[in-house]
């Protein structure tokens, strides 16, 4: 007898299914994401464009994540093929691994990846469709089959730009894709093969296919998985003012630094240095900045004014040296001016040693005290940069005079071997410069500390975990320099990729920086003060901060922005929409982070209120200040980020 089922009998199993999700179903999402437990798997599908041809390729990528028991960094890369996946290929899933985590609100060492890769590929457009499908995969979502992108990703979390997106985009047409995601302001993008501008949008309508803008990441996420993933509720910006202590500080320091601008530009004008070549305009430099510091300090813009005083004090000194030494240049002092370029490393040398003895014996109290630390061994580290840069022009110059005669029975032209020594000479002395400059703010930033006192004591072997990932993805920051600039440069030059590197070191700030405070503390610091020891952990952990901050600087001008400068100011930027957009986001970045940070501790680090505040005035005025306003945006989240990771349990 068939049985006949009511339509409460119905309901009811229909409620059940409805209600109670399956085993399978993908996880609620919530920030931070859960922590993993069983291990998930992705396939993603890449775009790639070989010059040569008109259409792009397209790549099935799997991306495996499972729990890592053990907490040691483990990112693997698999191919299919010896040689396959090319270093900048490899460089963006590291750099898209580290993404990942600090989107989900994970640490990177909490996860076991493994990407693997098929055939010979290189480039690092991948990067925000890796960053995504890595978030994807330690989420638990699904990722939809009809959509793929292209795009690197930017240390911010933003989508940088990539070249061929209209060749790259009929490949995936021809593969079936239905959604296609591209960089902000790429909309009109060259195709590589006719060399024609290719409206994406319309494109996108003659295939039927939808184009979609990326500004973040978390645009590329919800794209691939069809699914938004939840952002904590930024901080309001009021919440981010410093307190009066550090106002006061601010505000006598910046009447010091003033002092000195004054003092410098009168010993200027006494030695009648403003005649001698190009001497002037580094002290109108410098004189700007003062007057502007003068007008912050009326309006209350104190943080801000603080920078621009130590900039014009800075600037100033900067400026007095250099003329003096062109004087000596013009009445060809060669061997004085050698010797008084080479006495500067006297006071370098000391407030070195002065700021890294207080590094050996630090032992911070509270979080506050940590921060301002972090700070300022970063500041020290990058002084040593141009330390040991500043030493190496000094010997150039000492081997050119003392071997001037060979060079001349070489045939050598001495006008050659003059102009080289001269070069050789003045970025010494501005080597030296900056690195004063550089030491005396490292001893501000010991003074920048919260006056609410957070007990800190992170839990055992927590510092060298975060010292190892820092120092992992801040190599990995290198190596995208390295395989993305390094070899075209040295095409373009017609010399070898160490000759490269060498004029990067001399010619741009920072890359000497970003090689300079990696490698410092791994090899003299790690050998003086013990390996495990505390102190060495505190150093790597500043140093690698400061060496990814400086090389994601350099990748944000040269690549991300198109930075155009003129006389080593910044004068305008390519992507002026993407610029837009990475200030928007590292400004809700930086309030993102430290409403976590205070509900985590109570309290914001003051550094990081400070990077904010200096940045929250500079993004206002033109398209240099908006520049480095994005820079220390950055640098507030760093701060806020690591406050974080030492917090947790």
């Amino acid at each position: 007898m068939r049985r006949i089922l009511s339509p409460l009998m119905l309901i009811v199993p229909l409620f059940w299914l409805t209600a109670c999700p399956s085993k399978n179903a993908p996880p609620t999402l919530t920030y931070p994401v859960a922590k993993m437990t069983r291990a998930n798997s992705v396939v993603i599908n890449f775009l790639t464009f070989a010059q040569g041809k008109e259409d792009g390729n397209i790549h099935p990528t799997t991306i495996q994540i499972s729990p890592n028991s053990d907490r040691t960094l483990n990112v693997g890369i698999a191919q299919d093929l010896s040689g396959g996946l090319g270093g900048q290929w490899q460089a963006a899933v590291w750099i898209a691994a580290f993404q990942a985590a600090q989107a989900v609100g994970r640490d990177l060492n909490e996860y076991a990846i493994m990407v693997r890769g098929q055939g010979y590929i290189d480039g690092p457009s991948a990067g925000a469709l890796f960053t995504a499908g890595i978030m994807a995969a330690m989420t638990g979502q699904p990722v939809r089959a009809d959509v793929t992108m292209t795009g690197t990703v930017n240390p911010d979390g933003t989508v940088g730009p990539v070249g061929g997106i209209p060749n790259k985009f009929r490949a995936a047409v021809k593969a079936g894709k239905k959604v296609l995601g591209y960089p902000v302001g790429q909309r009109y993008s060259t195709d590589l093969a006719t060399q024609k501008v290719v409206d994406l949008e319309e494109f996108a309508k003659e295939n039927g296919v939808q184009a979609v803008e990326m500004f973040t990441i978390f645009d590329s996420y919800r794209l691939l998985t069809g699914v938004e993933f939840p952002r904590p509720q930024p901080l309001d910006t009021a919440a981010m003012a410093l307190p009066e202590p550090t106002l006061k500080f601010l505000r006598g320091s910046a009447e010091k630094w003033g002092e000195r601008y004054a003092s410098f530009s009168k010993r200027f004008y006494d030695e009648k240095l403003q005649d001698l070549y190009d001497s002037a305009k580094k002290l109108e430099v410098a004189r700007l900045y003062f007057e502007a510091a003068s007008g912050m300090i009326k309006t209350g813009a104190i943080s801000t004014a603080y920078d621009y005083a130590q900039r014009a004090g800075g600037n100033a000194f900067t400026a007095y040296a250099y003329g003096r030494f062109v004087g000596m240049v013009m009445q060809q002092r060669f061997r004085d001016l050698l010797d008084e370029v080479s006495s500067m490393f006297n006071p370098v040398g000391a407030g070195l040693d002065n700021i890294f003895e207080i590094a050996k014996k630090f032992r911070p109290k509270n979080l506050g005290e940590l921060n301002s630390f972090i700070s300022t061994v970063e500041q020290a580290v990058g002084a040593l940069g141009y330390t040991q840069d500043a030493a190496r022009s000094a010997e150039a110059a000492r081997n050119l005079m003392d071997n001037a005669v060979a060079l001349l029975a070489r045939k050598v032209p001495i006008n050659e071997i003059k102009g080289e020594i001269i070069k050789q000479l003045l970025n010494s002395s501005l080597r030296y410069g900056i690195a004063l400059l550089k030491i005396e703010k490292a001893k501000d930033f010991l003074e920048l500390k919260d006056p609410t006192v957070i007990p800190f004591q992170p839990p055992a072997g927590r510092l060298e975990e975060i010292a190892k990932l820092y120092i992992a993805v801040a190599q990995a920051n290198l190596n995208y320099i390295d395989q993305i600039f390094i070899p075209d440069l040295a095409r373009e030059a017609q010399t070898d990729e160490d000759s490269i590197r060498s004029r990067l070191m001399r010619n741009n700030n920072h890359y000497l920086v970003a090689v300079t405070s990696l490698r410092f503390p791994q090899t003299l610091l790690k050998e003086k003060w013990g390996e495990k020891a505390d102190e060495t952990f505190y150093a790597q952990v500043a140093g690698s901060m400061g060496s990814y901050y400086s090389s994601s600087m350099f990748l944000m001008h040269h690549y991300s922005l198109g930075v155009r400068k003129e006389d080593g100011s910044v004068e305008s930027v390519k992507m002026e929409k993407a610029l837009v957009n990475m200030l928007e986001h590292a400004d809700k970045n930086v309030r993102i982070h430290a409403a976590l940070v205070q509900k985590t501790l109570g309290t914001i680090p003051v550094p990081a209120r400070y990077f904010y505040s200096v940045g929250m005035t500079m993004k206002e005025g033109e398209t240099s200040m908006k520049v480095k306003a994005l820079e220390l945006f950055w640098r507030a989240s760093m701060q806020l980020q690591l406050t974080l990771q030492l917090a947790k349990k």
